[in-house]
């Protein structure tokens, strides 16, 4: 007995219903299940929907189909068992499609919320789910940010000592989740509402998945908690004297200040810049596909890089991780007298607005690089916005002027260079 599955109308420009062929000792039926697909998201090969994440619910939909065919089966064979014999046509029918009509896709065990969470990180983590803003697979850090929600989230239902089910996921369980990160566990604002985004994804994908109708948590009032995060970028004299501190008696520090220095001044992330080889430099310019967008990003080799290509042989120095680079960056700091100022950080920590004092030097990590050129770029008056993104990346001049550290007194300086190079000698009124 073989079961094949078909559309009704493989031309469709819209849903169109799925039916199978069922085939046994000669014998053929034609049985239409409730399933419906666009035809531009079929298999026809496979007989499956497409893994794409422009169908979300492929996987579950996949599975539904799996549980119908195999119930097909045990149909058939259950009615040739009674029978005693090969059944007839009419009969096998009306058997499987009452027992077709049982199976309801919200029966599928991915129902239960921690279960279907603990398949969207599974999926990810195979890369049957990817970014669908970078269409690329999902990244290491965002799967292990799914991993710190998934656990806190069973936290929360054992604080709360009730069950965590797609209905329940309503405003006040919003309201009651808020609490508990703020005030239970003391988290910062952005660490919330990156536990509450990765909520609404999972209940968005369910929705998707036809897994529940529950909406709630689409309204304006679930809402994600965001604030600016006060971070440092070091301006040009500051690179400066970094980049001129004798450190030629540690090795280890000094190629780890060099590398920095690539950084400070390509603007490209540390994911990017730790990937430049001689193959990505080309008649002064530096061109290569970044990590995280997997876009291709052009950046001048202005001549502090240079300096640094040329003490390394037209390369970039030894590469460490991460971790390590920010702990030898702070390191380095503590050398250095302008990163041994005190600097003010303001944050929402639980309920409370929080205001500690650092040495700049302890704020000091790879990222610091990155926004720091695009601080200076800006700050020097001299550069179009949109010239700048076109090298950091950024998409849009909102999200570029969250990213820079410039102060008030700072945007009114750059006003001032812009009128006094362009404006001024174009109208010659002065």
């Amino acid at each position: 007995m073989k079961v094949s599955l078909y559309l009704k109308d493989p031309q469709s420009s819209k849903e169109t219903v799925i039916w199978a062929r069922i085939s046994y000792n000669g014998n053929q039926l034609k049985v239409y299940l409730a399933e419906v697909i666009n035809p531009i998201f079929w298999d026809s090969k496979k007989q499956r929907a497409r893994a794409t994440n422009k169908f979300v619910n492929h996987v579950y939909f996949n599975q539904r189909l799996d549980n119908i065919t195999s119930t097909i089966a045990e149909v058939y064979n259950e009615v040739k068992s009674e029978l005693g014999t090969i059944p007839q046509k009419e009969t096998l029918k009306e058997r499987i499609k009452a027992r077709i009509r049982e199976i309801e896709p919200k029966a599928n065990p991915e129902q239960n919320f921690f279960n279907f969470f603990k398949s969207i990180i599974e999926n990810s983590e195979r890369g049957a789910r990817i970014n669908l803003k970078t269409k690329t697979a999902i990244s290491a850090n965002t799967l292990r940010t799914y991993r710190t929600t998934y656990s806190c989230l069973l936290d929360f239902e054992n604080y709360r000592r009730q069950k965590i089910n797609f209905n329940s996921v309503d405003l006040d369980f919003h309201a009651d989740l808020l609490e508990y990160l703020q005030s239970v566990k003391g988290f910062r604002k952005n660490t919330v509402g990156k536990h509450i985004q990765i909520l609404k994804l999972v209940m968005n994908e369910a929705l998707d998945a036809g897994l529940h109708d529950n909406r709630a948590f689409q309204s304006k009032k679930f809402a994600v908690p965001r604030e600016d995060v006060d971070s440092i970028a070091l301006s040009i004299e500051e690179l400066d004297e970094l980049q001129q501190l004798d450190l030629s008696n540690n090795i280890r520090l000094e190629t780890v200040r060099d590398l920095f220095i690539v950084g400070a001044y390509t603007g490209l992330r540390f994911s990017d810049f730790t990937q430049i080889k001689p193959e990505n430099i080309k008649e002064g310019l530096i061109t290569i596909i970044q990590q995280k967008t997997k876009e291709k990003v052009t950046t001048p080799i202005l001549p502090p890089t240079q300096e640094i290509l040329s003490k390394y042989g037209d390369n970039i120095p030894k590469v460490i991780s991460n971790q390590k680079m920010n702990a030898y960056l702070k390191e380095i700091g503590m050398k250095i007298s302008c990163l041994n100022e005190d600097i003010s950080i303001a944050s929402t920590i639980g309920n409370s607005r929080v205001i500690k004092t650092y040495k700049k030097y302890e704020l000091f990590t790879t990222h610091t690089a990155r926004r720091s050129f695009a601080t200076n770029m800006y700050k020097l008056g001299r550069f179009d916005i949109i010239s700048i993104m076109a090298v950091t990346g950024h998409k849009t001049e909102k999200s570029f002027l969250k990213y820079i550290k410039v102060t008030k007194d700072e945007h009114a300086r750059i006003l001032q260079i812009a009128w006094d190079t362009s404006l001024k000698s174009d109208l010659k009124i002065f």
